[in-house]
This record gives C-alpha cells, sequence and structure tokens, in this order.
C-alpha cells in the first residue's frame, strides 16, 4: 500500500533527481523512455524518433514535454526553457515569431495530448531538430522549491515560528532571511560562491521575457556592482535576488511563495498531516500491487541506490502515469472517509 497525504506528505516527501544539489537534468530521450515504461507503450520505436500522430505516441509526447518541465495543461508549452532542447536553425532568424504564429492556431478544444503533440510539432517545425540525448537543466516545479525551502530551514536550524516571521517580513530584513536565500540559490544549482551564478539556469527558470542576450547583459552589470560593493555572503546572494533578477524575471515572487506555502504548512501541522485522532487530513490511499499498475516493474535504473523517500516518489508518479480508480482503496477529506 501506498498512503499519499495530500498536505504535508507530498511537501516533506519530495525528492529532485539530481547531481547539483537539488538542481534537475534530463534529456528527452531518457524522459521519453520513462515515459515509454510509465505507460506501458509497446512501440519501442518511439525512443529516438521523431513522434507521430496516434493516439500512443502523442500521450508519450505529453508525458516527455512535463517531464522535462516543457509543459503544464494550464499554460501549455513553456516557451523560455524549451529553448536549450533545441538546435535552432541559425539561418532562420524569424522562426520564434513563425513558432508563435503556429501555435496560436492550436484550437484549444483538442485532446491534452494531442494538444501537447500540436505545440511539439510547432517547435520541431521552426527550431530544427531536438537534442534527443543531451542532458538540461529542467526548471523546478512549486513543489520542488518548496521542498528546498524545507531543506534550507533544517539546514541552518530556522523555526517554524522564525520561518513564519521570515514569510510575513521583508527577505532583506533579516540575516536569517538573506541566508535562507544565498541556500535556496545553493541548492537549486543557481549559485555558488567558487562559480557565482548560474545565469543559463537562472534565464531558464525565471525569465519572463523571451530574450537570453539582454537577460545576460542586464544581469551581469547588476551582478558586477554587487561585486564592486562590501556586502557579507547571504547579503550578497540575497541581493542577487532583490537587485538583479528584479525586472524580467519572476524569481523573487516564486521564492517568496514558496517560503509561504512552506510557513503555512509548517503553521497548520499540528491540526493536519497524519492520522492522529482529532486532526484533519486529506488523502489517498493507494494499493500498488493491483492493476494497472502492478503490470509495469520499474527498470533497475529508477531504483538502484534510491532512498525510501525516492522510490516512494517513483511509486507516486508510476501511479499518476498508469494507474486508475482501481488502484484506489481509500479517499479521505478533511479527515472524512469519502470512499
Amino acid at each position: 500500500m501506498l498512503n499519499l497525504l495530500a498536505r504535508t506528505t507530498f511537501l516533506g516527501g519530495v525528492i529532485v533527481l539530481a547531481a547539483y544539489h537539488n538542481a534537475n537534468f534530463k534529456s528527452t530521450n531518457s524522459a521519453r523512455q520513462e515515459c515509454v515504461l510509465y505507460r506501458d507503450v509497446q512501440n519501442l520505436t518511439l525512443i529516438g524518433t521523431r513522434f507521430r500522430s496516434d493516439l500512443e505516441s502523442t500521450c508519450v509526447c505529453r508525458c516527455e514535454l512535463i517531464k522535462i518541465g516543457l509543459w503544464t495543461d494550464a499554460l501549455g508549452h513553456l516557451e523560455i526553457p524549451t529553448m536549450q532542447f533545441y538546435n535552432g536553425d541559425p539561418n532562420n532568424l524569424t522562426f520564434l515569431e513563425n513558432v508563435r504564429e503556429c501555435v496560436s492556431e492550436i484550437p484549444p478544444n483538442l485532446d491534452l495530448c494531442y494538444r501537447a503533440f500540436k505545440y511539439y510539432k510547432c517547435y520541431v517545425s521552426y527550431f530544427g531538430d531536438v537534442n534527443l540525448d543531451l542532458p538540461r537543466f529542467v526548471p523546478s516545479t512549486d513543489l520542488q522549491q518548496q521542498q528546498t525551502v524545507v531543506d534550507c530551514a533544517r539546514i541552518l536550524q530556522i523555526s517554524h515560528q522564525d520561518l513564519r516571521s521570515i514569510a510575513a517580513t521583508p527577505l532583506l530584513e533579516s540575516t536569517q532571511s538573506k541566508c535562507l536565500l544565498r541556500c535556496f540559490l545553493i541548492r537549486q544549482g543557481f549559485f555558488s560562491d567558487a562559480a557565482g551564478p548560474n545565469r543559463t539556469r537562472l534565464f531558464a527558470q525565471f525569465a519572463t521575457v523571451n530574450d537570453e542576450r539582454s537577460f545576460r547583459y542586464s544581469f551581469g552589470k547588476c551582478y558586477q556592482r554587487l561585486q564592486d560593493e562590501s556586502w557579507d555572503r547571504c547579503s550578497f546572494a540575497a541581493r542577487i535576488v532583490t537587485d538583479c533578477l528584479s525586472y524580467t524575471s519572476v524569481a523573487l515572487e516564486q521564492i517568496t511563495a514558496a517560503i509561504g506555502a512552506v510557513a503555512h504548512a509548517m503553521a497548520i501541522a499540528d491540526k493536519v498531516g497524519n492520522f492522529t485522532v482529532g486532526k484533519e487530513f486529506d488523502a489517498l490511499l493507494v494499493d500498488t500491487s493491483v492493476g494497472p499498475i502492478n503490470r509495469y516493474k520499474l527498470p533497475s535504473a529508477l531504483t538502484e541506490h534510491k532512498s525510501p523517500d525516492e522510490l516512494l516518489l517513483e511509486q507516486l508518479q508510476k501511479f499518476v502515469y498508469v494507474g486508475d480508480d482501481r488502484n484506489i482503496v481509500r479517499v479521505f477529506v478533511a479527515g472524512q472517509q469519502v470512499k
């Protein structure tokens, strides 16, 4: 049985599989191989080739785009982080305008898999071939950013009460909040004291305007100014967020949202999140030993050298991609069993 607690287990158990702290890197082929496995796809020729328009292919396409951080059903294909995955045509100076026009012509009421496939076709048609085997930075999700805040609060020994105070005040207000920002940048793979900021990842994660050259230029000028000034390490890193990422990015908004979400979760930790008598919770009780999940065995590459939390995440992903109502044994809402 896999017990999924929606409010707290996900927050405390999200693991980012990474080589650089919590930064996540994945190639399109590795994402596709996982999606072929999760969806029990019989046509293995999908790996390493362009997608076709049949249902099986389009749903693997959507799954792949989700796993490399280029698609959400709410927002569609995310333009800015997409650039790093394609070999753009240097002779086609209007390819981005062509992509946007192509995307604008996609009907909004398409099946989700086919809609993702149509976006993919627009990008492939004008951006060029996909870099299939080269791992690229995958922008972190809200939950992954919240997990980084949890990690940093533990590393810095920030109490629940102090974290709530940080969330309620400007981030340059205290040494604790500035050191939390520095830890966040380091854990996310955006910054190190030795190498400085990673502009490529910062652009892919936070930029709001798809102009990397201008982003690098304005960021570089600001960063040089900070280097010329006298700041302690925590203040220096915090200023990168508040000064250098304040105009054409959503860095401050994303980070403060993550801190606020974690602070809120900790504030209600004594009321929700477990099965103690008198506490409320939302939960699913999932059985992974019955169909359709039990037909798919995870390959050793996804299970070797994994911690229990990481294996739990793999089980969760398998349920999300291939599970259905047959795997849901019980449902609890606000502490009441509804199934």
